[in-house]
């Protein structure tokens, strides 16, 4: 199973979502998520480094994912993601870091 596979075939599905967790968190709560890449203060992020949280959180619901093992310097997207599902009443991911 390719993810970017799935994702081609339900674009609409997984785009809707990408932008749902995006418009149920703030900038500053998704911001902090971003340190995933590297991120300093002061450091001028582009859009799409502000959109990639909510990808990664999309991508835990959208592939059906009951265990996620994300690196430990991501364990701020897995919790966004278990947020999100917590707001939506969706099964919360097993985090494993």
């Amino acid at each position: 199973l390719w993810a970017s596979e799935e994702i081609n075939k339900r674009a609409d599905e997984y785009w809707t979502m990408v932008m749902d967790i995006a418009t149920k968190n703030t900038l500053k709560r998704v911001l902090r998520c971003t340190q995933i890449m590297g991120r300093d203060d002061g450091y001028e992020l582009s859009a799409s480094q502000i959109f990639y949280p909510c990808m990664q959180a999309t991508d835990i619901f959208f592939l059906k994912a009951d265990v996620c093992q994300l690196g430990l310097d991501q364990r701020k997207v897995n919790v966004l993601a278990i947020e999100y599902a917590e707001k939506e009443k969706l099964n919360k991911p097993v985090v494993i870091s």
